[in-house]
């Protein structure tokens, strides 16, 4: 008797190309353009076309990153996603993993990703799903900044299940000790860090521009910038891409009965004493040329000193109403484990 297909409904999230990947190849094949066009008297006046590329990609993440629903089937053929393209993604689950969903360049939690990896006929496939607020992964899981398609919490364990994602579950932590993971919270210099190798390129191709002048009125030179300038944009985009996977770095908050813990691997950086522990929500903005956002944050201090931790998120019922504005974080820990820690701070204090 085979077993029926079991229809589960998903949103997709992410375009069928990587949006970093467009970006910067179309910033690249932009400069490239430019570089090219400048060379010559003739189509100098024509160099600001070599924009169309970035506009073509701008133009594309806005088309694609529209979210529409889609559906999956599991059934004895395997697992088939409905709706993402013209026609039908079936591949035979190999391995399925639940890992934490962190956002990525800031590795903070945002929720829960069930990672499946398997065979499309002779090709290797992995689709990532996720979930916002789920609690299946374990505090020691691998973490997974993709995300390709969206799921409701009830279809998210249901999906998991089916696999046998969640077979092997971690032992509970003790009930007398709770623990968070968090991450430096770094703002801007976050994003300018993983895009230093790029700005850096920019800066290089410039240059070439500039110091390859004498070289224009030869076919030769003008062949040997133009190779120059290609070069500097292809490493650009491989350190770019290199920089930005790199995980980030991850602390453990962790509350015993008498103190609370702030731990990088086992070595203790800031002990408070819950019998001296004060704490209070505070709302820290952050603002950038695409707007500003509030988001909450827990002061923390005592005569040992001071921690100040935040969330990534700025739903309304993480905020409290009426709370005084803040300096920025020093941490973040994940949107699925902000009211957590508030109930832990509520019942230890």
């Amino acid at each position: 008797m085979t077993s029926p297909t079991i229809t589960l409904a998903a949103t997709s999230l992410r375009p069928r190309l990587s949006p970093t990947l467009v970006q910067l190849v179309g910033a690249g094949l932009s400069m490239a353009a430019s570089s090219l066009l400048s060379l010559s008297d003739k189509t100098r006046p024509m160099a600001l076309l070599g924009a169309l590329p970035m506009v073509a990609a701008f133009t594309y993440l806005v088309l694609a990153q529209r979210r529409k629903p889609l559906t999956i089937e599991v059934g004895p053929e395997g697992l088939s996603i409905v709706g993402y393209q013209g026609r039908p993604i079936v591949f035979r689950p190999l391995r399925a993993e639940v890992r934490r969903w962190v956002l990525p360049s800031i590795g903070s939690r945002l929720g829960d990703a069930l990672v499946v990896s398997g065979r499309q006929g002779t090709k290797e496939v992995k689709f990532t799903f996720v979930v916002t607020d789920g609690q299946s992964a374990p505090r020691e899981a691998a973490t997974s900044d993709r995300a390709d398609f969206m799921l409701q919490a009830e279809v998210f364990r249901t999906l998991c299940s089916v696999l046998g994602a969640l077979e092997t579950q971690h032992s509970p932590e003790e009930p007398s000790e709770k623990s968070f993971v968090l991450v430096p919270h770094r703002g801007f210099k976050s994003a300018l860090s993983v895009m230093l190798p790029w700005l850096g390129t920019m800066g290089v191709v410039g240059l070439i521009g500039v110091a390859g002048q004498p070289l224009l009125e030869t076919s030769f030179g003008r062949t040997l910038i133009f190779g120059a300038t290609l070069v500097a944009i292809a490493l650009g985009l491989y350190f770019t891409f290199r920089r930005a996977g790199r995980p980030a770095r991850e602390y453990l908050l962790r509350f015993t009965p008498t103190e609370l813990a702030l731990e990088d691997h086992g070595v203790t950086l800031l002990a408070l004493r819950l019998s001296e522990l004060n704490w209070h929500v505070e709302a820290y903005t952050f603002s950038s040329r695409v707007g500003s956002y509030t988001f909450p944050v827990v002061a923390l201090s005592s005569p040992a000193g001071k921690l100040r931790v935040g969330v990534w998120d700025q739903r309304a019922d993480f905020n409290t109403p009426g709370a005084p504005k803040g300096k920025a974080p020093q941490y973040l820990v994940g949107a699925p484990d902000f009211p957590s820690l508030l109930s832990q701070l509520r019942a230890k204090h």
